[in-house]
């Protein structure tokens, strides 16, 4: 039997910064995106690292308490396999959630008086 999302990721570690809502987009970007909507599953798709061996059919979430500090992606993908047969299989990924203050979140907890 053949896995076509062996040595794709399962499990990835994001960071979201709990006072204005955003996620960090390595190296430095923080975007905003609400709990399950799509710009939130394309960052979390963009997060993946080795889909560029398969292509990419489908991708959903799978539902997951807010409070659990994880998300749940349902990952479909394609690839070629022996003798031009076409191979479709899903897979999912577990982003785990942790709390970081972005530099604008931060520096403004730094010096709350400083706006004052």
């Amino acid at each position: 039997e053949v896995d076509i999302t062996e040595g794709l990721q399962k499990s990835i570690q994001i960071f979201y910064c709990p006072e204005c809502g955003c996620y960090l987009q390595p190296p430095k970007t923080w975007i905003k995106a609400q709990w399950e909507s799509k710009e939130l599953l394309t960052f979390c798709i963009k997060r993946l690292k080795n889909l560029n061996k398969v292509k990419l059919k489908n991708a959903e979430f799978v539902w997951t308490e807010p409070h659990s500090k994880r998300i749940k992606v349902k990952i479909t993908v394609q690839a070629e396999v022996l003798n031009g047969a076409v191979l479709e299989q899903s897979y999912p990924v577990e982003y785990t959630v942790r709390d970081n203050l972005c530099e604008s979140c931060s520096r403004f907890q730094a010096n709350p008086d400083q706006w004052v």
